[in-house]
Parts: C-alpha cells; sequence; structure tokens
C-alpha cells in the first residue's frame, strides 16, 4: 500500500517543458488529481504542456530566488531538470546548484523531492547484473558525473536534515518526444549506416517513458524511499541489433552495418587521422565549449556580428547545420531526411567514438529488484508494446512513413 496519497496535492516540476518531465506533468494532471505549478525557463518550449491544466511559472532552477518562489505551497517537488547550457563548469553548477536550491525547498516547506537521476553515473558497464550496489565512478562527462554529486546532495539532506528525497537512475528512455532514444534514433538511421558492434549482440535496457513516470509517482509516496537510489528499466532488456532494428522497419529502411569493435574503433581513429589539423579544429568548433567561449569573448563578439552580416543565407544555413551536428529547432520534429540513392549502400558509416562503442558492445543486465521491493514498481511496458506506442506517435508526427492519423493517437493521451 502507498504511504503517502498524490490526489489534491501540489506539486512542482522542473524540467516539464522536457521529455519526462513533460510526460510527468501530464499523468499528474490528467490521472492522478495533482495540481502542478511548472518552473519554465523558456516558455516557447511549453506549448505541449500548456495543452493541460498546469500553473506555469517563469523561472530559473539554478536561481534560489526562483525555486523558493516556486516551491511555496508544494508537498512534491519532481526535479527534471539539469544544466545543460554554457561551459562546462557553468553546466556542472547548474545541475548542483539547481538541487541544492530545490532540497532547501523542500526542507523549508515539509515537501519530498525525486531527484531524476541516469544510469550513466555508473559509466562503462560491464558484462552481466547492474545493481545499485555497483560501483558508481561517474561517466567522465559534464552530465553523468554532476547527476552523481546532485545524488549524493540527496542522501546528504535525507541523512542530516531529514529531508525526503530520493534519486530515480533511469536506463535508456524512449517513446513519443524523446530526444535521444527516439528522435536522434530515427534521425541516425535515416542519414547513416549505424553499427551495430558484433551483430547488435549488446544488451539494450531501453524503458519506456511511461514506466518512469510511474517509478518517480511510486519514489514520491513510498516512506522507504528517502535516502535511496534506484534503476528504473524495462523488466528485461533487448538486444541492439532489435532496438536499431524496429526503428530502421519503421523508417520502411535498411541502415546498420555489422563491426567488429576493434573494426569499428579502428576506423573512427583512421577518420580522425585522416581529417587532419582542419578537420579535427572544426570537429573542435562544434563543441558545447568552444561555443560558449566564443561567445563570451568581447573581442570576438564584434567578429561574429560583421562575419554573419556578411555571409550569405545558404552559407549562414550550412554553417549552422555543421555547428550544431545536424537539424535543430523546429526541423528536429521535421521527417528524418530521405536516404541517400535506393540502398543503405550509399550513405557512409556512422563512426562513433570508444564509449559509444564499449556501450553497444556490453552485455549489461540492469537489475530492478529494489525498486520493486521498496517502490513496488513493475514495469508495465515490454519493448514491443512500448516500441508500438512510439511508432504510432511517430507516424502521427510526420517522422515516418505511412498513412497519417488525423488527431493523436488516443492511447497517447490516457
Amino acid at each position: 500500500m502507498a504511504d503517502f496519497e498524490l490526489a489534491g496535492r501540489r506539486a512542482l516540476v522542473t524540467g516539464a517543458t522536457g521529455f519526462i518531465g513533460g510526460r510527468l506533468a501530464e499523468a499528474l494532471v490528467t490521472r492522478h488529481g495533482v495540481r502542478v505549478r511548472a518552473l519554465v525557463r523558456n516558455f516557447t518550449k511549453a506549448p505541449r504542456l500548456a495543452r493541460y491544466a498546469v500553473e506555469l511559472q517563469g523561472g530559473d532552477a539554478a536561481r534560489e530566488a526562483d525555486v523558493q518562489r516556486a516551491a511555496a505551497g508544494c508537498d512534491v517537488i519532481f526535479h527534471c531538470a539539469y544544466g545543460n547550457r554554457g561551459s562546462r563548469d557553468e553546466q556542472r553548477r547548474g545541475t548542483l546548484e539547481s538541487t541544492r536550491y530545490l532540497l532547501e525547498a523542500a526542507a523549508a516547506n515539509g515537501a519530498r523531492l525525486i531527484n531524476v537521476s541516469t544510469v550513466a553515473v555508473y559509466g562503462a558497464t560491464a558484462d552481466g547484473d547492474l545493481a545499485e550496489t555497483s560501483p558508481r565512478p561517474g561517466g567522465g562527462d559534464v552530465y553523468s558525473d554532476s547527476k552523481l554529486e546532485a545524488e549524493g546532495l540527496c542522501r546528504q539532506y535525507a541523512r542530516e536534515r531529514g529531508v525526503f528525497a530520493t534519486s530515480l537512475q533511469p536506463a535508456v528512455v524512449y517513446g513519443p518526444f524523446g530526444p535521444a532514444w527516439t528522435l536522434r534514433i530515427l534521425n541516425d538511421l535515416a542519414r547513416w549506416r549505424v553499427i551495430l558492434v558484433d551483430g547488435g549482440a549488446g544488451l539494450c535496457n531501453a524503458v519506456y517513458v511511461d514506466d518512469v513516470v510511474q517509478a518517480l509517482l511510486l519514489a514520491a509516496r513510498r516512506e522507504g524511499a528517502s535516502g535511496e537510489e534506484f534503476l528504473i528499466a524495462a523488466a528485461e532488456p533487448v538486444t541492439w541489433k532489435e532496438f536499431y532494428g524496429r526503428h530502421a522497419a519503421l523508417l520502411g529502411i535498411e541502415s546498420t552495418v555489422s563491426l567488429s569493435y576493434e573494426e569499428a574503433l579502428e576506423r573512427f581513429a583512421a577518420a580522425h587521422r585522416k581529417r587532419g589539423l582542419v578537420g579535427n579544429s572544426i570537429e573542435f568548433l562544434r563543441t558545447d565549449e568552444f561555443r560558449w567561449r566564443l561567445g563570451h569573448t568581447l573581442e570576438s563578439s564584434g567578429l561574429v556580428r560583421a562575419a554573419i552580416n556578411a555571409t550569405p543565407d545558404p552559407v549562414k544555413r550550412g554553417v549552422k547545420r555543421l555547428m550544431l551536428g545536424g537539424r535543430s529547432g523546429p526541423d528536429a520534429l521535421a521527417a528524418p531526411a530521405a536516404p541517400a540513392g535506393p540502398g543503405r549502400a550509399d550513405k557512409p558509416i556512422q563512426l562513433l567514438p570508444e564509449g559509444a562503442l564499449a556501450m553497444l558492445r556490453a552485455k549489461t543486465r540492469v537489475r530492478i529488484d529494489k525498486a520493486r521491493d521498496v517502490l513496488g514498481y513493475e514495469p508495465r511496458y515490454d519493448f514491443a508494446r512500448g516500441f508500438a506506442r512510439t511508432a504510432a506517435w511517430a507516424r502521427w508526427a510526420g517522422l515516418a512513413p505511412a498513412a497519417a492519423q488525423a488527431t493523436e493517437p488516443e492511447e497517447l493521451r490516457r
């Protein structure tokens, strides 16, 4: 039985204009009778959220005053936002400061804090079972490392201040509007031949977004969740072959290639050697660190403006695509570009760095025993069912061929 009833409560959701936070806000309002307040940094990203009876409050989770104002009167705080702007240091501070401010607000209001972390805090995982007792070295990138630190803050406040705080660690989250494991996958398959290491025999711990939402709601209700972390995945993993294969079938294309780990790694290294100084410099220009430093350098701002004014519009668009590493903005939800030529052999292989190849090779099985035992979590979606819902949405949104539906699929509004 649940320990804490959500119906009639007020909840604050950060990151509600994003993938997981948006779906969570919808569920809270439409299924659980919760009064939802969303802390929104950019209102241009809120149209999907604004369809529901959600109170939209402008502000930034990394600003203490904004957090205090947004959290006032809230019984539960779902923290789905993270630092994703500026330099590495700014991104880290954004994640940690927002978490600390929300924990302080939870302490002041007697609220519960449910923090969304990531399986990436475990870094490169080995074959076999992965559980909450496994080492957490972080992934060596600002996102996973700052999330690891945020988990530590939640434990600290639970232990030292008596704040109800817990963290969930979702694995590969996919579903409608999913930027990383739905939209990007469809785009990659349309543009490239995607590498399947050893034929895609590695394990993908895919979890449908609604199961993540279920876990968040359970974590808010269970007394035993405070001060703990919980891995969240489906009941069983699938192979990367099946994961990519279903997406390719949705697009009606064949767009993968099997390579050994060593061969794929050598291709990546050879491409970087061949690219030379100029090519690798262009690759550096794509990094967030460089773009932030360029934009924050007074001497460069005038040069940038002058260059922009003197550049023809078609060239500007090409440079923008280069700098962003693909499509962005409104184009990110457009149908993927048609494959070049009649077959997959006409497309180049998407070369991947060592970390990505290691993930595709690993046969790691995420264990959800703790979430089952403590939260009462039981996944409702295997990959077949979750992908069927995702495919219905993708066809409706024009991301995949097939007769488009006139309205959003009914099953996505339940």
